[in-house]
């Protein structure tokens, strides 16, 4: 199983970026704390990070047909970028959204989260255990028999063949729905972690 994670702007700089809010830890501390956490689960990670949102766009783009799931932190662009939602939603990867601060307790514009709507779940306040949460979240949503009856079930008209996909986020969240047997399928994890700024 292969996962991409994926860091938007200024997560490069924990560590030095306001320690009193995210730690002492530092991008390269973090990638190995979630390397390790992937191998111990059977995972391949694979990193990216930019301050740039198209080559966030183009690192989505690029996990088609490679990668299994998605982990991202978009950062501040999870407010704003409707070119990264868009991305998410034309790969049709599963993804979850990650924020190493509390969000929630945050200004009113972090209140607005443009991936959660490609996103099937998300981990905000748990520093960088929630990465791990994430992952975990993502082995058993696609381990799910509803999930894989389901994307093996849909695909549509791709040049001259098949191309697999995952349906419109609205069917998407409504199969992990099922396939989980709860009631709401926006998971929100939240730890005694000091909000912060978006990341």
């Amino acid at each position: 199983m292969k996962f991409l994670i994926i860091n938007g702007p200024n997560l490069n700089m924990l560590g030095i970026r306001e320690p009193d809010l995210y730690g002492t830890l530092t991008y390269d501390g973090l990638v190995e704390y979630v390397a390790a956490e992937a191998r111990r689960l059977g995972v391949e990670a694979e990193f990216y990070q930019s301050n740039h949102e198209g080559d966030l766009v183009t690192a989505i783009q690029q996990a088609y047909g490679r990668m299994d799931g998605i982990v991202i932190n978009a950062g501040a662009y999870t407010h704003t970028s409707i070119a990264i939602l868009d991305a998410l939603k034309a790969v049709s990867v599963p993804a979850a959204e990650v924020h190493i601060s509390d969000v929630a307790k945050r200004e009113d514009f972090r209140q607005v989260s443009y991936l959660g709507m490609a996103c099937c779940c998300k981990f905000a306040g748990e520093g960088k255990q929630g990465y791990v949460h994430a992952m975990e979240k993502l082995i058993e949503i696609i381990r799910s028999k509803k999930y894989l009856e389901y994307k093996k079930s849909y695909s549509v008209p791709h040049g001259n063949g098949m191309r697999r996909r995952w349906a419109a986020p609205a069917a998407r969240r409504a199969v992990i729905q099922q396939a989980e047997g709860k009631e709401s399928n926006d998971h929100q994890h939240k730890t005694g972690h000091s909000g912060g700024g978006t990341g």
